[in-house]
């Protein structure tokens, strides 16, 4: 039976509604206008200061703002009590590509920059200090969306929230904050302690891949529904309760195993292009100092001063004529 103040079932959900069904939410609505006004503001003192900035960061924040809108007030949310898979894409939206956005955005470097240069420099040390260190840290952040993930769908929690409503907002709440901790340090180059490198980046993508994986492959092998309060939700034109479940299984699965996908390639991507910057870049500076070793591996089977000029510059003229002279012999003893 559905819940007491239950006033209707949902109509058939369609592509129409999928986009133009929307519910109010005060806080929500109070939070995202916030984060707009408020990052508009800064950027325009910002702006002032420095002259510029990035039209793609500001666009990033403002599309991660609208999809919050969109996840908490659109039809992820009023008809996630009812569609257990569209329950999923929401926490999707909420956990992934929300806080991919908001990093995206880079609202710590604009406030940085929209500071004075004697308060820029406090408040860049603050977010390099201890404690935001400890909350920023990339083996913390992967933990809290471990457990977000796991802890709100294969225990009895979404029951609770089905008889507690606050509760949503407590879990939309923990899927952001998650998110923005796990991604914070590994999407661009933000003002705080972490710098995390390109191959740990993608090191990163991969290892929390088996949580979406996991949580995605128990739901679609689970055939009893686990929440009794969702399931007197669910309206007579939907699937069946298994069916809707193994779909939302597999939005987990697949959904989360394609955004960690497509941040691993943008990852490998970002590396690729380092190695073309050259000596300066981690994978071409790594390369170009193979290059030189290996040259003056070989080299330095000649004379010791050709030997010690290639080391300090493997592109001198010194080490040119020693690597020529080593072919010469190479072409010798072949002969």
């Amino acid at each position: 039976m559905p819940p007491p103040g239950f006033d209707g079932w949902l109509p058939p959900l369609t592509v129409g509604r999928f986009f133009t069904t929307w519910s109010l939410h005060p806080w929500s609505a109070v939070v995202c206008a916030a984060m707009v006004g408020g990052y508009l503001a800064v950027r325009r003192l910002a702006v002032g200061r420095k002259g510029a900035w990035p039209w793609r960061a500001s666009l990033a924040w403002l599309t991660g703002v609208t999809l919050l809108a969109f996840a908490t007030q659109g039809s992820l949310r009023v008809y996630d009590d009812s569609l257990f898979w569209i329950h999923m894409v929401g926490h999707l939206v909420l956990v992934m590509v929300v806080p991919v956005l908001l990093v995206a955005g880079r609202p710590l470097d604009l406030v940085v920059a929209a500071l004075p240069d004697g308060l820029s420099l406090r408040v860049a040390t603050v977010l390099r200090g201890r404690v935001i260190s400890a909350i920023t840290n990339p083996g913390v952040g992967l933990i809290l969306y471990t457990a977000v993930i796991a802890g709100t769908h294969l225990t009895g929690f979404m029951n609770q929230m089905m008889l507690h409503p606050w509760l949503g907002g407590i879990e939309q709440l923990m899927y952001v904050t998650a998110g923005v901790l796990f991604f914070l340090p590994l999407v661009g180059v933000p003002p705080i302690r972490w710098q995390v490198s390109a191959p740990l980046r993608m090191a990163m993508f991969v290892v929390a891949m088996p949580i979406d994986t996991f949580t995605g492959v128990i739901l679609g092998q689970t055939n009893t529904y686990p929440w009794p309060a969702m399931a007197a939700m669910h309206p007579p034109w939907a699937p069946s309760l298994v069916t809707d479940l193994h779909a939302g299984g597999a939005v987990m699965w697949i959904g989360g195993d394609a955004i960690m996908t497509v941040m691993f390639g943008l990852a490998a991507i970002a590396w690729a292009r380092s190695a073309s910057l050259g000596e300066g870049a981690e994978l071409g500076g790594w390369l170009e100092a193979a290059r030189a070793n290996y040259q003056h591996g070989l080299v330095g089977s000649g004379s010791p001063t050709s030997a010690v000029s290639a080391s300090a510059n493997p592109d001198s003229d010194d080490a040119l004529d020693a690597y020529n002279q080593y072919l010469k012999r190479l072409h010798a003893r072949r002969d």
